[in-house]
């Protein structure tokens, strides 16, 4: 299988673990509170991510414990609002809402940083 092969086969892979992450998160919000579902998910990743790259994480420094803590805050505040909003909406409209921050971020960063390559990108997609 080429590169491409297997990176088309886990992109495929990731959208599914993705998406079937919203389903158990509204069954862990069946009987857990909010906090503790962010909670349990955040531990469960960080020992597999402990596991997978034990060396790397050994060699930390306080920079990047620094850094590390910003985006863990911000990771922690879009997992909980995330939840709030899974409790007053359906698994489906919750996961399409979410998923928009792949198409989003992009154009926001672009205007954001001035660079408009969205035109260039725009074109690029009508043309084979």
């Amino acid at each position: 299988m080429s590169i491409q092969g297997k990176a088309n086969v886990l992109m495929v892979i990731v959208t599914m673990f993705w998406g079937l992450s919203y389903t158990f998160m509204v069954m862990g919000l069946e009987t857990l509170a909010v906090y503790n579902v962010v909670a349990l998910r955040c531990i469960i990743a960080f020992f597999v991510a402990g596991l997978i790259f034990y060396k790397r994480m050994i060699k930390v420094n306080g920079k990047t414990l620094k850094y590390a803590a910003i985006q863990g805050f911000l990771l922690f505040i879009v997992f909980a609002l995330s939840l709030f909003g899974l409790q007053s909406t359906s698994v489906s409209n919750a996961g399409f809402i979410l998923s928009l921050t792949v198409v989003l971020v992009p154009i926001f960063s672009s205007f954001i940083e001035k660079n408009y390559l969205l035109e260039q990108l725009a074109l690029r997609s009508f043309v084979p």
